[in-house]
């Protein structure tokens, strides 16, 4: 049970709040249209406004919860003291209470394709690491530290001290004439990327594998985040070994890298290893020059030790590179160490082979044309794979039948569907496949001639049976 102090403490930090609520209304509607469009919603109290303050056992670190959200009463403070034996536990009951189940990315407009949860345990998990490092006395006392912003309805404010010393109506005060500020002067901020070059480096590129992956299982508890144990797993080097000349290297968060520092050659191992694994059911989309990152490893660790990034919108978008600290783990495909294993030894035999790495590469585009929903494109790259195959038979059954010269090159300048014939007849194709392949003969002329539409169906038959064609080609799932 509290005591009156405590109680009073308690109403007091309330009315201090609900002060601040009131006046950041009173003093934003007295500015103009033009200075209430430089509002910063990172420090914005406007209806509906929701604030949630946990306090650490010492009471010396505060982290405000600021919500702006339809569910629930406008001007709610709600304060949670934590205690030491207990404040782990109490923060994992707090992130997993049912009412932040509901609300979704609609409503709350976060960004990076995350729930609200998810937002909010990752806030949470800083506030925990901040008390369980011993942070909280380290700070200068009774002050607004730090701000943090996601989306329009969700931002954290980090306070330090005593939270009766600081003079809340002031701090808004000061936020409102800052809007003011910033409509005179409508200075733009323009960050620039700088690339750090260390001592005791080989430089090289690195890369995504995209759809993301992830090696093996990773589910870390609340209280292995709060300790920082996720990021060092996620990025060790699960794989640095000999490629060829070079040394490659995979971490657990599914970055690729190699130790060399011509493009072209990097590009060319990378996309071999991603089509690889798309013949080992792994998905992968083709590396573009865009998705390289030029880097720095150490010559030791092979540890990553800088990069720079000339931007990828489509991998930026789904693997969040503008912060490299962040291996976001939503929606990765686990993929074993073993199965990787596979891979890159296939991969390294594979690409001594042009032909088979050519064969490999229009798959892969086949794959990233058909995850982008370009269906006629994709099943048309297919379709290039399984017209050369049958020709690869047709020129070994005219090969065998040692006809002269002449006859040979007329043989050779058949069409498919003369070709597919004949190969039917001396049952080098199976009925099935014969059926199969004059259906699928018959809508490449539609597509290319009458411009017909293909459906994701008919792409998805035509680029797995020239997965199998590539397969059988190369043998890959049997070279490692």
């Amino acid at each position: 049970m509290n005591n009156g102090n405590s109680v009073s403490k308690q109403e007091s930090i309330e009315h201090k709040m609900l002060n601040m609520i009131n006046t950041f209304r009173i003093k934003f509607d007295n500015l103009t249209s033009d200075e209430q469009k430089k509002e910063q919603m990172i420090n914005s109290l406007k209806k509906p406004c929701q604030l949630f303050i946990l306090s650490s056992p010492y009471n010396n670190l505060h982290l405000l919860i600021k919500t702006h959200l339809t569910e629930f009463p406008d001007k709610q403070i709600m304060l949670y003291p934590l205690k030491l034996e207990s404040y782990l536990k109490k923060l994992e009951n707090f992130v997993n209470d049912s009412k932040w189940e509901k609300l979704n990315n609609g409503e709350t407009n976060v960004p990076n394709n995350t729930n609200f949860k998810n937002n909010l345990e990752n806030i949470i998990i800083n506030f925990g690491r901040s008390i369980s490092e011993g942070n909280e006395n380290t700070y200068p006392p009774s002050s607004i530290r730090s701000q943090a912003f996601l989306g329009n309805k969700l931002a954290t404010w980090g306070i330090v001290g005593n939270m009766l010393e600081i003079d809340y109506e002031k701090y808004i005060t000061d936020q409102i004439e800052g809007y003011k500020l910033d409509y005179e002067i409508n200075k733009n901020q323009h960050t620039e990327q700088i690339k750090e070059i260390l001592p005791n480096e080989n430089k090289g590129y690195v890369t995504f594998f995209d759809p993301p992956i992830i090696i093996g299982e990773f589910n870390p508890t609340i209280i292995q985040k709060i300790n920082r144990e996720e990021h060092t797993i996620l990025s060790k080097n699960e794989i640095t070994k000999k490629f060829l000349d070079d040394v490659i290297i995979i971490t657990k968060g599914g970055m690729i890298g190699i130790e060399n520092d011509d493009k072209d050659l990097a590009k060319k191992t990378f996309n071999t290893i991603m089509s690889v694994a798309l013949v080992f059911d792994v998905p992968a989309d083709i590396v573009n020059s865009s998705d390289l990152a030029e880097t720095a490893f150490d010559n030791k660790t092979h540890n990553v030790n800088s990069y720079s990034w000339s931007g990828s919108r489509r991998l930026d978008d789904n693997l969040h590179f503008k912060n490299m600290n962040q291996l976001h783990t939503f929606h990765r495909t686990a993929i074993s160490f073993k199965t990787i294993m596979k891979i890159i030894d296939a991969a390294e035999i594979i690409i001594k082979n042009d032909e088979h790495v050519e064969y490999l590469k229009l798959l892969l585009s086949s794959n990233t044309q058909l995850n982008g929903g370009y269906n006629a494109q994709s099943f048309i790259t297919s379709w290039i794979i399984i017209e050369r195959d049958i020709y690869r038979m047709w020129v070994e059954k005219i090969n065998s039948a040692r006809v002269g010269r002449r006859i040979r090159e007329e043989l050779e300048r058949w069409d498919v569907h003369k070709v597919l014939e004949i190969l039917h007849i001396d049952k080098i194709i199976s009925n099935d496949d014969y059926v199969e392949l004059n259906q699928l003969q018959k809508l490449r002329n539609d597509v290319i001639h009458e411009g017909q539409e293909v459906t994701q169906k008919r792409a998805t038959t035509c680029f797995n049976l020239a997965r199998d064609v590539i397969n059988n080609i190369t043998n890959l799932k049997n070279l490692s």
